[in-house]
């Protein structure tokens, strides 16, 4: 959470160095940490950096060791929007074979990074198509 908030704040180059260490403390996410490194360099204007990190992403993404959501955000952020919602789909999806919620889903709700997507009618149509139509609703705090 520490990396995706330096992310959001313009921190891009602490982003990485948190994103590396958790490469290094869970070798098993080493696909999200590339495709969450790959958003931060998208969104440091080091978008060739992220371009030559791709090839790898969608590999490990073919052999299902890269979650969808961090991809759909890589897409986001690349603004193609066709190829997040694709993303996007896989990821909710995948969510429903599992039988999870999963915290990054439930995230799905408040991530801004995903605010190009949301007036698009597509987003709210995966969302009630993977009956996740509760994502779409906002709380107040009282």
């Amino acid at each position: 959470n520490l990396a995706y908030a330096y992310l959001l704040n313009g921190r891009y180059q602490e982003a990485i160095e948190h994103y590396q260490r958790l490469a290094v403390l869970n070798p098993d996410r080493k696909g999200d940490v590339l495709a969450w490194i790959a958003t931060v360099l998208v969104s440091a204007g080091r978008k060739s950096e992220a371009d030559a990190m791709m090839p790898e992403i969608l590999q490990l993404a073919a052999r299902d060791k890269v979650d969808p959501f961090p991809i759909a955000v890589l897409y986001c952020a690349r603004g193609d929007k066709d190829a997040a919602y694709d993303w996007f789909d896989r990821g909710l999806s995948r969510a429903s074979k599992v039988q999870t919620t999963g915290l990054v889903w439930q995230f799905t709700r408040y991530c801004p990074m995903l605010d190009p997507l949301r007036s698009d009618g597509r987003f709210a149509a995966l969302l009630r198509k993977h009956n996740r139509a509760s994502l779409l609703e906002t709380y107040t705090i009282r």
